[in-house]
């Protein structure tokens, strides 16, 4: 198993060494309390996020104590504006960190897994199939067919907010059923210093009209739903730790109807994936 510490460096060459111990004490309080597997891995933008496995650190800054004043349960749609900006900002960021893993490799490290880019022109040409505004923060998914990108981001605070996971869809080739939803991106914790959130995301079914999430904290959350995907984040008022995943997922239908699909842990869609076998390889799937 790969060490957190090790994947967070990698990962986040830009940031400081304060943050990033920071983060790295979080982290193995974390994996030394955890029953469930890791299966992803967010990547950074900027100084503010930073995420291990399938633990979210979002780190918002500790001056902004009323970051999350303006979120609602029920998003509304971002403007062109709010879209543009946050795209860029979002590309921005993990195109970086792409160019950085690909120096990494070329240097002889291990490579990632299958859902952390290993050069930038894999990340190309992305297209918006999911914007939505809740208060200040801009939520993307974008797409070029072979990764999706789900990016918070708020550009109203400053340069260092923002939070991008990578998903490779040839590491997941198993859609959900027409009447459910997968999760492809996941999780939350605060770090010391900041505010907690949760965020979600996967593909959703032909036939899912609308996605709601009934958290543990006793809120009901409702996600944007368009073009086969699903997104949703929200403040957590407590510590985050594993009862996000039970967060309960009912999905809308398309006839009228809904059902729950499950919980946030059950919906994971586990990537088909080696690990980090050898110094400077690539990864093949393994079938598992």
């Amino acid at each position: 198993m790969t060490d957190p510490y090790e994947t967070l460096t990698m990962l986040a060459p830009q940031v400081s060494d304060e943050l990033v111990e920071q983060v790295h004490l979080r982290v193995q309080a974390e994996v030394a309390t955890t029953r469930r597997p890791v299966h992803r891995t967010r990547w950074l933008m900027g100084a503010a996020a930073i995420t291990v496995g399938a633990t979210t650190a979002v780190l918002w800054p500790s001056s902004t104590p009323s970051a999350f004043a303006g979120w609602t349960a029920l998003p509304t749609a971002a403007t062109a504006a709010q879209v543009a900006a946050a795209q860029e900002r979002c590309q921005t960021g993990v195109t970086g960190s792409a160019e950085a893993m690909a120096g990494y490799i070329a240097g002889g490290q291990p490579v990632p897994p299958l859902d952390v880019p290993r050069s930038a022109p894999e990340l190309a040409d992305q297209q918006v199939v999911l914007a939505e505004q809740r208060g200040s923060f801009t939520h993307l998914v974008t797409t070029n067919g072979q990764w999706v990108l789900d990016c918070l981001d708020a550009p109203e605070l400053g340069d260092a907010v923002g939070v991008v996971g990578t998903t490779n869809l040839a590491a997941h080739p198993t859609a959900p059923a027409a009447d459910s939803v997968d999760r492809l991106q996941g999780g939350g914790v605060g770090v010391p210093g900041g505010e907690s959130a949760v965020v979600a995301g996967g593909r959703a079914g032909s036939q899912v009209v609308g996605v709601q999430l009934r958290t543990p904290e006793g809120s009901t959350v409702t996600a944007s739903v368009a073009d086969g995907y699903w997104t949703a984040w929200w403040p957590s008022t407590e510590a985050v730790d594993g009862s996000s995943w039970a967060t309960e997922v009912v999905v809308l239908l398309a006839d009228g109807t809904s059902r729950t699909a499950g919980t946030l842990d059950s919906l994971t869609s586990i990537p088909i994936d080696a690990g980090l076998p050898t110094v400077g390889a690539s990864p093949a799937p393994s079938g598992r």
